[in-house]
């Protein structure tokens, strides 16, 4: 994931945080942030519309797209 980075210690350094990086800990954040019951929905309550510019990007190799 770090090809992208040209100078070489700096390299090593993305690789020693990517190396730290773990999915699990990914999943506790939604596991922890998502809503719980009683689950709360006002139905009258108007729906809010916006626009917003998205950047999205992935690895070729992503099983999950």
């Amino acid at each position: 994931m770090a090809e992208w980075v040209t100078d070489s210690s700096d390299r090593q350094q993305y690789i020693s945080a990517f190396q730290c990086s773990d999915l699990e800990a990914m999943l506790n954040y939604y596991k922890a942030t998502y809503p719980r019951p009683p689950y709360q929905y006002d139905e009258d309550s108007p729906v809010v519309k916006f626009k917003c510019p998205v950047l999205m990007f992935h690895g070729l190799k992503d099983w999950a797209l």
